[in-house]
């Protein structure tokens, strides 16, 4: 029926034609945001094929309709379609840029265009930041819309090559796909679960099975096998004891695995085919827009006048409507009545017809009141319409506000990963071992409740790390980078350290749940002890190095961080108190002293010279003397410039802002430098006054730049907050609600990115 109805009405030309272009529209592994909902079987990744129309239903999209909507209101003009009986639009109304969310590519009257995919999220935060900043430069544009985003995935070479094709719009980027190596006892597999935009699954397949009889190299790959499901999984098997990395770099060589994506950024412009840059496209395109928002506002203002005009006439002829009912019911046709009617009350031609029709059921008090009402809202619209149609700057902001609706409800995330260079996803092993995990870079972390996890490089870089995607089990407070010479060491809330086999370690995506410390040394660690640290260094070229481990009752231990590494798997490093813990370890950094804030709000920015160096298991020394039931909320070093004291005299003052956060959710920063240096052990300055208040101080850093916080209300939902949104206030006031209306249960420093 669609088929035959678009043949028939708009297209005559052949039906394969039209439903393989349903069928593309229909495809999540053709277009980035499908535009048609399909009921059938509409093919998959690896068997992209179609059942025959007649077994196939669709209808269109949710986010189709945005591309129609207000196409009713007379913003797009009309042809008549190819014999004349039917009206179509020219263009559609378009109020989302589909050219660069699902990209286009074809060639016609001598020109040939190829536009990629993008990110619907990044290039409408993209729209409105040139709405807000028309003067953007595309290095800054490129922070937003960060490239191309396909639907399958994969890897992108950005740098250059992007800004090149973004300001030319022509060029060619590198893309590359996923692959993994996975152990199986002594035998390796290449296991490819994303493909490069645009490659066929299937001609892969039929690729690497030519090079298995073609090329010694491939001729160690026993078997291949499709084990796609609901996402793209292949997997080839190595003989026993060969080097899967040495077989994958060949495919990335010799297949689509890895191939260059040519870009040609073409596209009608003022009537005519031109070569654009990003910025030039998303320009043309907000000002369609805004003429688009004009048409509208055009439509629904002529809509609301005459509606307003005929209320208008109601209102005049309701106080002496028996005396309209006497002139109708004289008048000997429709039409005297109509003359009269405007001669004895002053009526328009369209409020006297409007009377005429008027039911004498709508004519008591109540519907007058109605009358009353929508003639006051007709009035606020007609205003507000006429305010958009007298500016352009009202217009673009019609613009940026529908625009951001409509990112909030389609909103999606990255699917391709951007990368600098191919290195940044790997490392070649120096000596290939088949007993063990490829020798890869990895990446250890731990979550927001102390537990650890192991990331292979490329989940890291394609994961989505910001709070709202990373979710309770992806919160993160440490990040730390493995290499593959160094011994990890994961530093315990009990004082015990621990080393990290990251070979063995059960490789896990970001948003999973990690493993505590019990669960990975059941026979050391007890169930309540919490990973605080990550620190990894090949032991032989360790110097003077040190590290300083700070606990909850206000003591700090330094140690050379050499000391550290033992002939065992969990040993202690630190003795503690019983009713204390372990809550931060750092390498000594120059130039710094260490900041204290306790849950009673005191604050000590104590003065490193006198701490003094202890062995491993030794206590440490008092950093900070606390008060009654006190106890630190944060201990951490912070970096110091020559400044002035609050004496007068010259010093070195901590640099940035101390963010402070009670358990009641008021808040605040407080410039770090109204903290004057002191010796150890002080009880210091008051940083937030909450002295005889029944709450404490539940959460406290540092911030020298930017970061986000994730706030967990009382029902596990999580709220994203920029230390930028934190106002500055003197260490001697309350702080402010930072959540109104949310009951906060913790906050959480989220890391993303390793420092």
């Amino acid at each position: 029926r669609i088929v035959g109805d678009t043949m028939g009405k708009y297209h005559p030309h052949g039906d394969s034609s039209i439903y393989g272009a349903m069928v593309r529209m229909v495809q999540n592994f053709n277009m980035r945001m499908p535009l048609i909902d399909g009921q059938g079987s509409f093919g998959t990744l690896t068997d992209p094929g179609p059942a025959a129309m007649r077994y196939t239903e669709a209808r269109l999209e949710a986010l189709s309709m945005e591309l129609l909507r207000d196409i009713d209101k007379n913003t797009v003009s009309w042809s008549k379609n190819f014999d004349d009986t039917l009206d179509e639009p020219d263009i559609l109304p378009g109020r989302f840029p589909n050219l660069l969310v699902n990209g286009a590519s074809g060639i016609a009257i001598g020109f040939s265009m190829n536009i990629p995919p993008h990110n619907l999220t990044e290039v409408i935060d993209g729209c409105v930041a040139l709405i807000d900043n028309p003067r953007m430069k595309l290095d800054e544009l490129l922070t937003i819309i960060k490239g191309p985003d396909f639907p399958t995935g994969g890897f992108i070479v950005g740098g250059q090559d992007l800004y090149n094709i973004y300001e030319t719009g022509q060029g060619k980027f590198v893309m590359r796909g996923r692959a993994e190596i996975e152990n199986v006892g002594a035998q390796q597999n290449i296991i490819i679960t994303e493909v490069p935009g645009g490659v066929s699954p299937k001609a892969l397949l039929s690729r690497i099975a030519d090079l298995v009889e073609k090329k010694e190299l491939y001729s160690n790959i026993v078997s291949i096998d499709d084990e796609s499901a609901a996402n793209l999984r292949i997997v080839l098997k190595l003989k026993k004891g060969e080097d899967a990395v040495k077989v994958l770099e060949g495919l990335y060589k010799d297949t689509e695995l890895q191939c260059n994506h040519t870009v040609n950024m073409v596209a009608i412009a003022d009537g005519k085919p031109c070569q654009l840059g990003l910025i030039q496209i998303i320009k043309y395109y907000l000002n369609y827009q805004k003429g688009i928002i004009a048409k509208r506002s055009r439509f629904d203002l002529n809509v609301a006048q005459k509606r307003a005009e005929i209320l208008e006439g109601y209102l005049l002829i309701m106080p002496n409507i028996d005396e309209v009912i006497a002139i109708i019911r004289g008048a000997s046709t429709r039409a005297e009545a109509k003359v009269q009617l405007r001669e004895k009350f002053t009526l328009s031609e369209a409020q006297a017809e409007a009377i005429l029709t008027l039911q004498l059921g709508n004519i008591n008090k109540l519907d007058v009141h109605k009358f009353e009402n929508e003639l006051s809202e007709l009035n606020k619209q007609i205003a507000e319409l006429t305010k958009i149609l007298s500016s352009d700057k009202e217009q673009y902001k019609v613009v940026k506000k529908e625009l951001q609706e409509i990112r909030d409800k389609y909103k999606c995330k990255r699917l391709t990963t951007i990368i600098n260079s191919i290195e940044d996803l790997d490392i070649k092993p120096q000596v290939f071992d088949p007993t063990k995990r490829t020798n890869k870079r990895c990446i250890a972390t731990i979550g927001e409740n102390g537990t650890i996890k192991v990331l292979s490089t490329r989940s890291f870089i394609s994961a989505n790390r910001d709070v709202e995607s990373s979710g309770l089990d992806g919160l993160t407070k440490v990040i730390h980078e493995v290499k593959p010479d160094h011994t990890v060491l994961v530093f315990g809330s009990q004082g015990n350290c621990y080393k990290l086999d990251v070979n063995n370690a059960r490789e896990r995506q970001w948003t999973e749940v990690g493993d505590s410390l019990n669960a990975l040394y059941p026979t050391f660690a007890s169930k309540e002890e919490r990973a605080i640290a990550i620190m990894s260094a090949n032991p032989e070229t360790l110097e003077n190095e040190e590290v300083y481990i700070y606990t909850r009752n206000g003591m700090v231990k330094k140690t050379l961080f050499r000391n550290y590494f033992v002939a065992k798997d969990a040993y202690q490093v630190m003795s503690l108190k019983e009713d204390d813990e372990v809550i931060g370890v750092e390498m000594v950094k120059e130039n710094s002293t260490i900041v204290f804030v306790t849950s009673d709000g005191q604050c000590v920015n104590s003065e490193v010279d006198d701490y003094p160096l202890h062995g491993r298991i030794a206590g440490g020394v008092i950093g900070v003397n606390l008060n009654t039931d006190a106890y630190v909320v944060f201990a951490g070093q912070a970096e110091v410039e020559l400044g002035i004291d609050a004496d007068g005299n010259e010093a070195y003052m901590p640099l940035g802002e101390i963010i402070v956060i009670t358990d009641k959710g008021t808040g605040k920063k407080v410039i770090a430098s109204e903290f004057s240096p002191m010796k150890r052990a002080r009880k210091g300055l008051r940083v937030i006054d909450i002295y005889g208040e029944p709450y404490k101080v539940s959460f406290a850093s540092l911030v020298v730049a930017p970061y986000k916080l994730a706030f967990i209300d009382d029902e596990n939902n999580l709220h994203e907050v920029d230390t930028e949104d934190i106002r500055i206030e003197r260490k001697d006031t309350k702080g402010k609600p930072i959540l109104r209306g949310v009951k906060v249960a913790k906050v959480v420093k989220h890391v993303e990115e390793m420092e």
